[in-house]
């Protein structure tokens, strides 16, 4: 991430890839915030269908440890993902996910 804040798209999406490839065989929990970083991390490169894939994923990992704040921080995500695209109405409904 702090390749990223840096601008430097590139590096940070290989460190976040390798990170999310190392992160297989560690618990849910841990997958899912590997997701959704380099969920995050594709967005801000502009790609925003692999970045939607990958924040699914990192909900269903949350969701299979009920860890609540990660759910509530992935569905945040796919609002704000969502909302970019023109999709307000999914945007909505992530919206609701959290309440």
């Amino acid at each position: 991430m702090a390749s990223l804040a840096r601008g430097q798209v590139t590096d940070a999406l290989r460190r976040l890839r390798q990170a999310k490839a190392g992160a297989t065989s560690l618990p849910a929990g841990d997958r899912s915030r590997a997701a959704l970083a380099l969920g995050v991390a594709l967005a801000s490169a502009g790609r925003g269908t692999e970045a939607l894939l990958e924040g699914l994923e990192a909900l269903a990992r949350a969701r299979e440890v009920s860890d609540r704040r990660g759910e509530v921080a992935c569905a945040r995500f796919l609002a704000q993902l969502s909302e970019a695209s023109g999709a307000d109405e999914a945007a909505g409904i992530w919206r609701r996910v959290v309440e």
